[in-house]
């Protein structure tokens, strides 16, 4: 799974500005500064954990079509790409990156709009690269304590800051704990382990 490290990493790296942001927080006496730092990390993250599925997902979906061609490649692909003309094809073949190359831009078109930090949509998109179980069923395999249903909290939150400036109905700025992006930092970290025990079992992953 050695073709998915540069994606963990570039996620390494984006939760490391987020644990700096919680540090400044830290720092601060200015409570009202120091929680809109904090909101930013939750933008931040909400950002890092979608990236991260986004570049997953195509990756994976496209490394199994180049291990087993059109055998591993997932109902839910083969329904998406079923009407594309074969002039389109025989067109991507002949591009940079072949019909590989062509696969990845299509797919990445497909699901760039989606959000991808909530169970639903993560689920939903995760069945592009594979059939086994829903992202959200975590592998009996593993012993991690990751948890989903969290995710759903950090898009809320993220959605309530970003279209709503965080604001309660009294246009009062809402409370944010710094154990609250602590808390979704610590589960994210999991995500990349949980991703390897789901493709662990899966032909040409």
């Amino acid at each position: 799974m050695e073709y998915l490290n540069s994606i963990f990493a570039e996620f390494d790296r984006n939760l490391c500005r987020v644990e700096s942001l919680i540090l400044h927080s830290k720092n601060m006496s200015n409570t009202s500064l120091s929680s809109d730092i904090l909101r930013g990390g939750m933008i931040i993250l909400a950002s890092a954990i979608d990236t991260l599925f986004h570049k997953t997902i195509v990756r994976v979906a496209v490394h199994r079509f180049d291990g087993g061609g059109l055998r591993f490649v997932t109902k839910k692909l083969k329904d998406e790409f079923k009407n594309v003309k074969w002039t389109e094809i025989i067109h991507g073949l002949t591009q940079d990156g072949g019909i590989s190359g062509w696969l990845m831009s299509k797919l990445k078109q497909r699901i760039e709009k989606e959000s991808l930090y909530t169970k639903s949509k993560i689920d939903e998109c995760w069945e592009y690269c594979s059939e086994t179980k829903k992202f959200s069923e975590t592998p009996e395999s593993s012993n991690f304590e990751f948890d989903i249903n969290l995710l759903s909290r950090l898009a809320e939150r993220r959605d309530q800051i970003a279209h709503w400036s965080d604001l309660n109905e009294d246009g009062k700025p809402r409370l944010l704990l710094i154990e609250d992006l602590e808390l979704q930092v610590n589960n994210a970290k999991k995500i990349p382990a949980v991703i390897k025990a789901h493709l662990e079992g899966l032909k040409y992953s």
